[in-house]
């Protein structure tokens, strides 16, 4: 009797640890599924627009700095002035604190509407993010109006710059400069005004784009890297905040070729080749490669971030007209009452996909996309950029409803009397 009491007493304490095991593993498995949840929530919250929690922070920090003049780091200009800084990052420094040229048209713009009507136009282009489509309307609107049209890309970016700082500096005609490294170029000019416009894109997107369209060919803006011999992380943290470099882009950088390549570009290559596959001889002296490899080797951190702070700041001082890929026909339309310029604005950009496409590749992006929210490092890669980004859609908003209330006010102009 004692032996079966035993025994039914044996099952049912064997029955008790069961259940309670179990339930300690549903419960452990319920907490790992919630934090993955909450974890993607809050990656997707980055990608589909929502405030990110630094950029909120950023936010925060700088109200507060408007309102009551205070700031938890040092500033650009008191950075500069530090004895211990490289002469690299003081001479970005001290080029980004003196940049010219027309600000916000719809923010800052009133009462200078002629100043843009007459203004010459450097386009920044970014690549992936329209800016093919857009150059194509402005080579329209150069035949249409007559204006100059000048490309700064690569290597030919020097001579444009030598060309006005060792004559006087004034175009001949109102003049378009269109390409990736035309930021700058107002700093030099004489004679007019000059406004900058750019076409910007999420930063993922952009990043995806860029992917598969150097996934089947290698011109200089994908670097020396093949994007099919790297994956998608390797590939964004490769390119990395692509506009942030562009707006610190120096009229130098594309000089000196060889000396640029022996201080700054192979010490970089060499400690990050674990992370990425150089091809040997692959386009190792791009401009915007270069400027990458300065600002990883010569600029630190604390430096890197009070310049994305200055740049923040200034984005709406520097950039007579932002557009968004996202509302591309509304972009259009800001820049043709902007400049008053015959800008067709029926249109929407045209994607350059480069040459790989299949039935597969929405479900890649998809994937892909997943892949660069998940990775930490990416996300540092490309944080610049998304808070660029951010502050982009903010101005871009205000553009908007500007917008709308001149095209009222004229509406109302044009109305008979009563």
């Amino acid at each position: 009797m004692m032996n079966r009491l035993n025994l039914v007493t044996g099952r049912k304490c064997s029955s008790k640890r069961f259940v309670i095991t179990y339930s300690v593993i549903l419960a452990f498995l319920v907490f790992v599924y919630t934090t993955q949840i909450n974890v993607i929530q809050e990656i997707e919250a980055v990608y589909y627009g929502k405030l990110i929690p630094s950029y909120a922070s950023y936010l925060d920090n700088h109200n507060h700095r408007m309102h009551y003049g205070s700031n938890n780091g040092r500033t650009l200009s008191e950075l500069m002035s530090d004895k211990d800084a490289s002469p690299e990052f003081s001479h970005l420094a001290n080029v980004t604190l003196n940049r010219r040229g027309l600000s916000n048209y719809y923010l800052h713009g009133s009462g200078k509407r002629d100043d843009y009507y007459k203004s010459n136009i450097a386009f920044i282009h970014l690549h992936k993010a329209g800016g093919s489509t857009t150059k194509m309307h402005l080579n329209k609107v150069c035949k249409r109006t007559g204006f100059a049209s000048i490309l700064m890309a690569h290597y030919g970016t020097t001579k444009v710059y030598d060309r006005f700082l060792k004559g006087d500096g004034v175009t001949s005609k109102q003049t378009v400069f269109v390409g990736g490294y035309t930021f700058g170029i107002c700093d030099v000019l004489q004679g007019r005004p000059c406004s900058y416009m750019t076409v910007l894109r999420d930063p993922y997107d952009r990043i995806i784009s860029a992917y598969f369209f150097c996934y089947a060919q290698n011109p200089p803006l994908c670097g020396p890297v093949r994007a099919k011999n790297v994956s998608i992380t390797a590939w964004a943290i490769h390119q990395g905040s692509h506009f942030f470099n562009l707006l610190l882009t120096d009229k130098d950088t594309c000089r000196d070729r060889e000396v640029h390549y022996d201080e700054y570009v192979k010490p970089y290559q060499e400690r990050t080749k674990d992370i990425i596959n150089y091809v040997p001889g692959l386009h190792p002296q791009s401009c915007w490669f270069r400027q990458k490899a300065i600002l990883k080797e010569r600029v630190t951190s604390e430096q890197r971030h009070a310049m994305l702070i200055y740049i923040l700041d200034h984005l709406e001082y520097w950039l007579g007209v932002i557009g968004l890929v996202e509302d591309y026909q509304a972009s259009l339309k800001m820049f043709r009452e902007a400049y008053h310029l015959p800008f067709k604005t029926n249109s929407t950009v045209v994607v350059n996909k480069g040459r790989v496409r299949d039935k597969t590749e929405d479900a890649r992006k998809k994937q892909m996309r997943m892949e660069l929210l998940n990775s930490k490092e990416v996300r540092e890669a490309l944080y610049e950029d998304i808070m660029i980004y951010e502050k982009a859609k903010q101005i871009f908003k205000l553009q908007k409803e500007e917008f709308s209330r001149l095209k009222d006010q004229e509406a109302n102009f044009s109305k008979p009397a009563d």
